[in-house]
């Protein structure tokens, strides 16, 4: 058995190798891949990439469990770095569901924070991977996919999966466009969300107003005016059918950065001008 070491609402994980437990027993034959990240375990925790992956927190267990009382695993790809070894980001997953999901066979929810600087290193191919390694416990045990902020590539890869999923797959998806959409299914505190994940859904209540407006002036039903999400209307020399939110969102970002320094600034200033 491999113990999992520390309070759900850690990023740590710290494992000590104890006997072999029922599950690589039962699949030492059919999911060898698995059992390999499970048997790299000890080893991987001594090195400095693990903890660099713990620190960098890619892959979290929440504070609470969902309101179905289901332990809950977040996943932030957009923390992936460009050095982060891959192989061990899952080894170090396999480490933390293992225990909860394979060994004690629990119910589950999982929360993915989607990437939108579209700068993610896992693709199709990683999803098809990663699908096919896990022991069916890990397919019939979540209850719950919640993927936050979902961007066309998620949606798109979901899509090329759809061959390899079962049918009962699509009823535990769930599109949250909005972080409060989570809500309904778990303590969104307790998810610790980073604060741009917060920050994009300002931008994409701002991206609204303004698309808004622009459909407005542009007059409703003219050459000159769309309904559909992601073109961009009013931007000169913009091309009307982008849909490139990540370029958008940074500029929202550089945007309110520059309106938080002129307000601190202007407070900074206040006192001297009543002096």
């Amino acid at each position: 058995e491999l113990m999992v070491i520390g309070s759900a609402a850690s990023a740590a994980v710290d494992v000590r190798p104890l006997e072999p437990d029922a599950i690589a027993t039962k699949y030492r034959n059919s999911h060898k891949t698995y059992l390999r990240h499970l048997q790299a375990i000890p080893l991987a925790t001594t090195t400095p990439e693990w903890h660099k992956i713990r620190d960098n927190a890619i892959v979290t267990q929440s504070k609470k469990p969902d309101h179905h009382g289901r332990a809950t695993f977040v996943f932030h790809p957009a923390r992936i770095q460009p050095d982060t070894d891959l192989d061990l980001l899952t080894t170090y997953a396999v480490a933390l569901l293992h225990e909860h999901v394979a060994l004690h066979d629990k119910p589950y929810t999982v929360v993915w924070i989607s990437d939108q600087l579209g700068q993610g290193r896992l693709n199709f191919f990683w999803f098809r991977r990663i699908y096919k390694m896990v022991p069916p416990e890990f397919h019939h045990n979540m209850r719950s996919l919640a993927i936050v902020h979902p961007t066309l590539t998620v949606r798109f890869t979901l899509f090329c999966l759809s061959y390899l999923l079962q049918r009962s797959f699509w009823d535990k998806l769930y599109y949250a466009d909005r972080v409060e959409f989570l809500d309904e299914l778990m303590d969104v505190d307790a998810l610790e969300l980073p604060s741009e994940v917060l920050e994009f859904d300002r931008f994409l209540d701002h991206d609204m107003e303004l698309r808004a407006r622009q459909i407005q002036e542009a007059g409703v039903g003219s050459l000159g005016g769309s309904m559909l999400p992601g073109m961009d209307l009013g931007a000169p020399g913009a091309d009307p059918f982008s849909t490139d939110n990540a370029s958008r969102f940074v500029e929202f970002q550089h945007s309110e950065r520059l309106k938080a320094a002129g307000t601190s600034s202007a407070d900074d200033a206040a006192p001297a001008r009543h002096a």
